[in-house]
């Protein structure tokens, strides 16, 4: 009898340990561009799962890999069933704030360009990106993500040796920011013009 206790206790365990494991598995595969679509399968199979402490984890991860690739349907899907699943405050602000990025299929075209040319000004033609994205930025005043884009815009000009017109675009973005932009917008200011000894 205390065989079988102790071989039910022994499995217990196991099953309880499989998700974790699975989950850093995932995450593994989420620190590699080359395997990122990898890990957000690894952590949607987990996420549909029953039955796992792990399920409303996998589902937000999902979708931050997603969008961060520009899979803006699966990032919807895998925000909307967080929401479904979780009854931790802040994964479910993670989530809203996430569909709220996203704003619906309204947006979807304008954020695979945001994420096509912000991954282009780091690595391949930078002066061809920016200016894409300044385009982009110009074109959707009303785009949830503009002031990310606008943060990237000056920070890839500096880096092109364009300080002054990094600080210009800085300087105009937060001029015309919503309030909740402000403050990122207002501090990347102050230390890129304190960086590069204009103020």
């Amino acid at each position: 009898m205390i065989r079988v206790v102790v071989a039910l206790c022994v499995l217990a365990a196991a099953a309880h340990a499989a998700p974790e494991d699975d989950y850093q598995a995932a995450s593994k595969l989420a620190g590699s561009p080359a395997t990122v679509r990898q890990a957000i399968a690894a952590f949607e199979k987990l996420g549909a799962a029953p039955d796992s402490r792990w399920t409303d984890n996998a589902w937000s991860e999902a979708g931050r890999l997603a969008e961060r690739i520009g899979e803006l349907d699966r990032a919807r899907h895998a925000y909307e069933r967080v929401l479904a699943t979780t009854s931790d405050r802040a994964l479910r602000d993670r989530a809203r704030g996430g569909l709220e990025r996203l704003g619906g299929a309204r947006w979807d075209e304008v954020k695979r360009e945001h994420t096509k040319w912000l991954a282009e000004s780091l690595s391949g033609n930078p002066q061809e990106a920016l200016g894409r994205l300044e385009r982009l930025a110009a074109e959707h005043p009303d785009y949830p993500e503009r002031a990310n884009i606008q943060l990237a815009i000056a920070h890839g000009r500096e880096l092109e040796g364009e300080s002054a017109r990094g600080i210009e675009i800085l300087r105009e973005a937060f001029t015309a920011a919503e309030v909740q932009d402000r403050s990122r917008l207002g501090f990347a200011f102050v230390r890129m013009a304190t960086r590069r000894g204009f103020l």
